[in-house]
């Protein structure tokens, strides 16, 4: 794996409004790629997707996993589950009478598969509709 240099384009200067002290800026990273740079961007990430949960109430949570056997050949596995998410959304919304405020985060699980997670304020499954899934949504049986 390349390792990527972080401060390799560092800027070095006097601080505005602060005579006498001088500071740095690395340019171009802030990267996930940046071992230096990551864990601070990770932080930012999480605080912000609870920040955004909390205020808009969002208190359920729900998976949508992708079955590698299911992803046509040369299709890339993000890409792939990513669109099942949007056709899933819309499937939510038939359902439920309407968008519903979520947000949804995209993992990658120890194997490689990708993983949607996503959080929804208005989303019971009593119907069952969660739970029996849809084929639609990944593609057909």
């Amino acid at each position: 794996m390349q390792q990527f240099d972080c401060g390799k384009f560092t800027l070095i200067g006097p601080l505005k409004g602060k005579p006498g002290k001088f500071g740095y800026k690395c340019l171009l990273c802030g990267s996930y790629r940046c071992n230096r740079c990551r864990n601070t961007k990770l932080k930012k990430a999480r605080a912000r997707i609870g920040e955004i949960a909390t205020e808009h109430k969002l208190q359920r949570m729900a998976t949508l996993t992708l079955d590698p056997k299911r992803v046509p050949k040369g299709e890339r596995t993000d890409r792939h589950i990513r669109n099942c998410w949007r056709k899933m959304r819309v499937l939510l919304a038939r359902e439920f009478n309407g968008t519903l405020p979520f947000v949804g985060v995209l993992e990658f699980q120890k194997m490689g598969e990708p993983i949607c997670i996503f959080f929804s304020a208005g989303l019971s499954d009593n119907h069952g509709f969660l739970t029996r899934g849809n084929p639609s949504v990944a593609g057909k049986l």
